[in-house]
């Protein structure tokens, strides 16, 4: 969601900063000094300490707009019309963040994804930070509230209460931010904005080089490679690999792509990620003809990315005396949402499609 600071608290700002010792917390994270019993005064206090830790978020809030007002003066200097409108739908939904990513405007949608990431991250990021500040201004507001009420100050006691309450719900969403930091699920916004800007690179070619009916396959609806289904037919001496198609996972769950050589043999090897997991690379060999073995490389999930600290690979599939030439494919840390393949009779060459930057 979009975060503003009002003209009001821009001034609390300016007249608390210069005071040190009017803050909820202390530098450290600890309990500052007793507040005053005055709701008001709490409030503003509180106030200027979130203005504070939101601050990051709001530079990058102008930066977003600005970019949003030069782009708009691209499409109306080159006569844009669809641009403009699809710009005007984005920024009445702006505030809350509810965007749906313009299939055929891939300025826009770059400019989404790239916001979005940022903001996100910095939201994770201050997170714990901004969830302490309100634990202790809760439980302030609620000592308030009791002492209030004992003076027999009703009308304060019940606005404490109040304030409390809406800031309880604040607290359970940042709750829910935190968990979001440490879930094994990928930011699903941030993966389709990419998807769908064509925000995606070719990697590597693991394979021959050359031949081959040439193919792409997207993940349809948007999401992230989570493994793959090898077709194993018997070949000369060996049983190797002579097909595959992907695998892959959405918000919507998980759906195949597209085969890719062979469809059909004498077995059929499905090799997909552990939960929390997804493919971030590829060993194949190959003879002079094809590949014939593969091995998938699997990375944690991030909300952004891969964690290429935390990886397994997964066994050999095809058996191929043949097979000595060796490729290494990898995404360097970015989530794979398609592939290139190069088919003949058997699998020839293959890329994997990563998010670029």
């Amino acid at each position: 969601m979009k975060i503003s600071l009002s003209f009001r608290t821009l001034l609390l700002i300016l007249a608390v900063s210069s005071h040190g010792s009017l803050r909820l917390l202390a530098q450290d994270g600890q309990a500052a000094e007793e507040p005053p019993l005055n709701l008001e005064s709490l409030r503003i206090q509180f106030e200027v300490e979130s203005a504070e830790l939101k601050r990051p978020l709001q530079v990058l809030n102008t930066r977003y707009e600005e970019n949003l007002a030069a782009l708009e003066k691209t499409f109306v200097k080159n006569d844009n019309t669809e641009g403009l409108t699809a710009l005007k739908t984005h920024l009445e939904i702006y505030q809350t963040s509810g965007w749906k990513p313009h299939e055929s405007l891939s300025e826009l949608s770059h400019l989404q994804r790239i916001y979005l990431k940022e903001s996100d991250r910095l939201r994770l990021a201050g997170a714990p930070r901004e969830r302490a500040l309100t634990t202790r201004y809760l439980g302030m507001l609620k000592d308030l509230e009791t002492k209030l009420s004992e003076a027999g100050q009703n009308d304060q006691a019940s606005a404490a209460k109040s304030e409390r309450l809406i800031l309880e719900t604040r607290l359970e969403e940042l709750e829910v931010l935190e968990a979001k930091a440490l879930a094994k699920e990928p930011d699903w916004a941030y993966v389709e904005l990419a998807v769908v800007g064509h925000e995606y690179t070719e990697t590597q070619v693991a394979g021959t080089t050359s031949g081959g009916y040439k193919a792409t396959d997207v993940s349809n609806p948007p999401g992230i490679l989570v493994g793959f289904e090898f077709i194993i037919q018997k070949f000369k001496s060996g049983k190797p690999a002579r097909g595959y198609r992907p695998i892959y996972r959405s918000r919507e769950g998980r759906t195949m792509g597209q085969y890719q050589a062979q469809k059909e043999g004498i077995e059929t090897v499905e090799v997909v990620a552990r939960e929390g997991y997804a493919v971030g690379g590829l060993q194949t060999q190959a003879d002079d003809m094809a590949i014939r073995r593969f091995r998938v490389a699997f990375m944690k999930i991030l909300p952004n990315g891969l964690d290429v600290r935390d990886s397994y690979e997964s066994d050999w599939v095809g058996e191929f005396e043949d097979a000595k030439k060796s490729s290494q494919i990898d995404s360097e840390g970015k989530f794979v949402v398609g592939l290139v393949a190069k088919s003949g009779l058997g699998p020839d060459a293959l890329q994997l499609l990563r998010l670029k930057e």
